[in-house]
């Protein structure tokens, strides 16, 4: 089927991007169509034949607000008539697919029924003739077809720029879990002549290694027969005109205006204008680029729509809805977002439509909506202003309308837009509390985030995009200043122009996780930066995650919902902070794995002139370093997650003389945050660096005395003291569970990773490189974990046929679980030879203290003649033992 253009569905930050095809109508559609009585079409009988085309769009829309993002792929294409007999047959053209049109093989798509003949018009039912809705498997070039039931042709019209327009309503049988299922739905046809504008040349697609445009289906050349795609885009002989609708609020126009008019001038001759709509005009208008606000504020998602010429790639007309689900200007609208987030987390999104059950094969863009989500709970915590809160959504609505924008223009996403960074993610969030806290500060005027405003950054960033946005100081981003360039300024070919500058890369390599500096809601030009600082920053989000998630189940969306504080149960929360965080963690540690791959390695121009494989493959192994070297090095930043966050510095005592056990020193130091609660600005001011210390102190002072809030339906409600002593005894269980399942991950991760980044580049790792730096550092942190004993938590027991029946040895520091995660990291590796040295010192230091302890090799001990206590106590050191000798034995 021929794709005539592309619908960009952007479920802005939160679910992400859909490619589909669409097409709007022509001008000059009334002189060949027009509607007749009752419903029906008339077609002039001097536009029947293969060289008469028409534009034809059909768009499913399942409720009163949207059109559904479900519906893409319905059929849309460029089409023919014929009359059959007492019938009117529309056909798929080949044209611009095939060389010999007429000997192309005819595709029929809807046989009409001709009701009369009235001089040379011929008067169809539309009605009858259209009763099925067609979704394209894309890439598989497969149909699947849906009855409509009940249809009727509910209004038909010619618009000013001579589109006939049908809408009809009617119910639906689409797959819905295995089931055909009744859906009410309308559709909208655009039908028009087709008409080619000749003073617009087409310009042929990138690679997509430096800029990416939407394009057409593939094209045959008539001449040779090679095929081609065109990119599409405006003519830009006039201004590209945008209209907002009357339905965006007053509060947020100036703040859409500064999102299209971020595009105007962006070089020279590029004009894009804004304007008012007329009352009532609401998108897809075939009359108007339309900026369009859809009154849904659980909908989550902003998206793009246009249309383009399939034989040409001229962009014909655009509409971008944005929905009140970003106008979060009041405090209960805020918790309304952050609900519809919870859902998205948990994969229980309200329905919004149905699913037509295709395969489909168009790229969904994901958000970490947890992103989003707990930031949003952190300025609840914070303060909650909604003069603040009104000027962060304006900022947030100017970065997305900027960004929709930009698809219509053409432009692919781009995915790199972090790399161009300039200051760090630690930065970021420092120029983000102080916009927080005094919002009509001038932020960093050289403050460089990002190189497009393509990307899905994070929330953080967005704001800051949207802020320069609002400024409307003329200053745009690199990236989109050369896209823009490439795609209407210079006509030349991709190997023809210096892309020297930002990295480009788009969603096909994004979700396949090609390059580790290619990726969704990345953040920093550092690619360790960016995962260690969010998982500080979602440890320290910890205490504000438990509040919002008792406030959710007390007061849901649903008030049929709400359950009392006493009955809600933190697991699921547990689970899901604990694997985001874990996640973070792996994507960190992937980096040194021999598989991956680095875009700003292979853009760099020595890549690109090497032909020698293994000094290219040399070129990341630096590149990795260099990297790791600008945080402490990569022997230090393997184990640096462990200290920042808490998990070898619990019990901050332990260079003193009372080492406790892990439980103990986390009880201890919960009773001495709470008994140092009596000044809590002072308390805050000296946290120590400590993610867990900081996060414990954190959830104490929300936790101290009773606390009010906003519901999502704009009531204020109050936890009592009462519930606020429930809610912090449940809160601090939770997050030592938390830390200690986070805990537990990491280690899982490390002995699952391949370190092998040198032995993929060289065959044999370098005498003290990343390999051998990353083997001595996790050797280090098993031993920090398997070895320290407590010299105040102590296991008594007695000995049989001992000279000392009665024995004391300490417990370790370390719960056992936590050990043997310790001893899966230099055991479970997919390199055998791996960890060897950390294997053979903690083996022979465990041995030395059993002997210690006991008096006796741990093999000379007959643990039958052991009391109970110190026999659990002596296999615990054997199987650590055990398993880290195992791991060393050659297993040929």
């Amino acid at each position: 089927m021929l794709g005539l253009s592309r619908k960009i569905i952007c479920f802005t930050f939160l679910f992400g991007c859909l490619e589909a095809t669409t097409v709007f109508a022509a001008p000059g559609g009334h002189a060949s169509l027009k509607p007749c009585d009752d419903g029906s079409l008339c077609l002039s009988e001097k536009s029947l034949g293969k060289d008469q085309l028409f534009l034809w769009l059909e768009s499913l829309i399942t409720n009163e607000y949207t059109p559904q993002f479900d519906s893409l792929g319905a059929r849309q294409s460029l089409v023919y008539f014929e009359r059959k007999g007492q019938s009117l047959v529309m056909y798929e053209s080949a044209q611009g697919k095939q060389v010999d049109l007429y000997r192309a093989e005819a595709a029929v798509i809807y046989k009409f029924p001709i009701t009369k003949t009235v001089d040379d018009w011929i008067q169809f039912n539309f009605e009858q003739g259209v009763q099925d809705v067609s979704v394209n498997d894309y890439g598989g070039g497969l149909e699947a077809g849906y009855t409509i039931e009940k249809n009727t042709v509910s209004d038909v019209f010619v618009s000013e720029s001579g589109a006939v327009v049908v809408d009809q309503e009617g119910r639906l049988l689409p797959v819905s879990q295995g089931q055909r299922v009744s859906v009410a739905a309308r559709m909208r046809y655009m039908i028009s002549k087709y008409t080619k504008n000749e003073q617009f040349l087409g310009k042929e697609g990138s690679r997509f290694e430096n800029v990416g445009f939407f394009e057409t289906s593939e094209l045959v050349e008539p001449s040779t027969g090679r095929q081609k795609n065109y990119i599409t885009r405006w003519d830009t002989s006039k201004p590209i005109v945008f209209h907002i609708s009357s339905q965006v609020p007053e509060a947020y126009r100036d703040a859409v205006r500064a999102g299209v008019l971020y595009w105007d001038g962006i070089i020279p001759g590029f004009k894009v204008d804004v304007k008012d709509a007329p009352e009532g005009i609401k998108a897809p208008h075939p009359d108007y680029n339309l900026v369009d606000w859809i009154d849904w504020k659980d909908a989550g998602y902003a998206y793009a729509d246009f249309s383009v010429d399939p034989l040409s790639g001229e962009m014909m007309h655009a509409s971008v809805f944005m929905t009140s689900f970003w106008g979060f200007h009041s405090i209960d609208q805020v918790r309304r977002m952050i609900r519809a987030l919870e859902d998205l987390d948990q994969n229980k999104a309200p329905e919004t439509g149905f699913h037509l059950g295709k395969q489909q094969t168009t790229l969904t863009c994901q958000h970490n909506s947890k992103d989003l989500r707990e930031s949003l709970q952190e300025i609840l915590n914070m303060q909650q202003d909604e003069g603040l809160l009104l000027k962060l959504s304006q900022e947030m609505i100017a970065g997305v309308v900027a960004h929709e924008i930009g698809h219509t223009l053409g432009l692919r996403h781009n995915f790199a837009g972090h790399t161009a960074a300039t200051i760090s993610p630690f930065d970021i969030d420092l120029e983000m509390e102080e916009h927080l806290s005094d919002p009509e500060k001038e932020l960093t005027r050289n403050l460089e985030v990002s190189s497009t405003v393509m990307d899905y950054p994070s929330f953080a960033v967005d704001l800051l995009i949207g802020n320069q946005v609002m400024k409307g100081s003329g200053e745009v981003y690199t990236y989109d200043k050369r896209a823009i360039e490439w795609g209407y300024q210079a006509d030349k070919k991709e190997e023809e122009y210096d892309f020297k500058g930002p990295l480009f890369c788009t969603d096909g390599d994004a979700y396949r996780g090609t390059y580790v500096d290619c990726g969704v809601f990345k953040l920093g030009a550092n690619v360790f930066s960016g995962p260690y600082h969010q998982l500080g920053k979602a440890m320290s989000l910890i205490p504000s995650n438990i509040i919002e998630y008792y406030i959710a189940k007390v007061v849901p969306l649903s008030p049929e919902q709400a359950i009392p504080v006493r009955k809600v149960k933190l697991e699921p929360l547990i689970r899901s902070l604990t694997s985001s965080m874990v996640r973070d963690y792996k994507s960190m540690l992937a980096v040194f794995s021999g598989k991956k791959r680095s875009l700003a390695v292979e853009r760099s121009e020595e890549y690109l002139t090497n032909s020698k494989d293994h000094e290219r493959r040399e070129q990341y192994v630096n590149w990795v370093t260099s990297q790791a070297d600008e945080l402490g090095g990569a022997e230090s930043l393997i184990g640096k997650f462990f200290k920042s966050a808490g998990f070898l510095d619990i019990d901050e005592s332990r260079s003193a003389k009372k080492v406790h056990s892990f439980s103990n020193a986390m009880d201890e130091l919960i009773a001495e945050l709470s008994s140092s609660y009596d000044e809590p600005a002072t308390l805050v001011k000296e946290a120590s660096k400590n993610w867990a210390r900081k996060s414990f102190k954190r959830f104490i002072e929300l936790t101290e005395g009773p606390y009010s809030y906003v519901g999502v339906d704009g009531a204020m409600y109050e936890f009592s003291h009462e519930d606020m002593v429930f809610i912090r005894k449940q809160g601090l269980k939770a997050m030592e569970k938390i830390f200690r399942q986070t805990l537990l991950g990491f280690m899982n991760v490390i002995g699952k990773t391949s370190f092998d980044l040198e032995s993929a580049a060289f065959e044999y790792p370098l005498a003290d490189g990343i390999e051998s730096q990353l083997e001595r550092e996790v050797g280090h942190i098993a031993a920090a974990f398997i070895l320290p004993e407590s010299n105040v938590d102590f296991v008594t027991g007695t000995w049989e046929n001992s000279k000392v029946p009665y024995r004391m040895v300490p417990q370790f520091v370390y719960p056992h679980n936590i050990r043997m995660a310790a001893v899966g990291m230099l055991s479970h590796n997919a390199q055998r030879v791996w960890g060897a040295p950390g294997r053979r010192s903690i083996m022979k230091a465990l041995s030395s203290k059993v002997k210690k302890f006991l008096g006796l090799e741990m093999g000379d001990v007959d643990s039958e003649d052991l009391s109970l206590p110190l026999r659990v106590w002596l296999d615990k050191q054997k199987e650590i033992y055990v398993n880290l000798r195992a791991a060393s034995e050659d297993r040929y």
